[in-house]
C-alpha cells in the first residue's frame, strides 16, 4: 500500500495540507478520541481534544467531508474551545474554517 504521506510527515501537515486525506484524518480524529481517554499518555486530554476537533475541522474545511456524527451546535463549541486553547494557535485557522463550513454566509 502506498503512503499517502511521506514518513515525515507530522500531524500538522496532515492536518494543514491543502490536499489532505480524509482517510488520514478519520485515523487522526479516532487516534486522538482514544488518547483523550488515556491521561497517562504524553498526550495529553486537552492537546488530544484539540487534535480531535482539528482533523474534523480539516476534513470540512480541506476535503468538504464530515468526518464526525456531532452536530453543528456541539462541533462549533469543540472548534471554538479548541481554537482558544493555549497551544492551538498555528491550527487556529482550521477551527475558523470549519465554523464557516458549518454556518456558511
Amino acid at each position: 500500500m502506498e503512503n499517502p504521506l511521506e514518513w515525515n510527515s507530522t500531524f500538522f501537515a496532515a492536518l494543514t495540507s491543502e490536499s489532505a486525506n480524509p482517510d488520514i484524518l478519520r485515523a487522526i480524529k479516532e487516534f486522538c478520541r482514544a488518547m483523550r481517554k488515556q491521561p497517562a499518555y504524553p498526550l495529553g486530554p486537552a492537546p488530544a481534544t484539540v487534535l480531535y476537533y482539528a482533523a474534523i475541522a480539516s476534513a470540512l474545511s480541506k476535503c468538504n467531508q464530515r468526518i464526525s456524527q456531532l452536530t453543528n451546535a456541539q462541533l462549533g463549541e469543540g472548534f471554538v474551545w479548541a481554537m482558544r486553547h493555549s497551544g492551538a494557535e498555528r491550527i487556529s485557522p482550521l477551527f475558523k474554517e470549519g465554523l464557516a463550513r458549518l454556518w456558511p454566509g
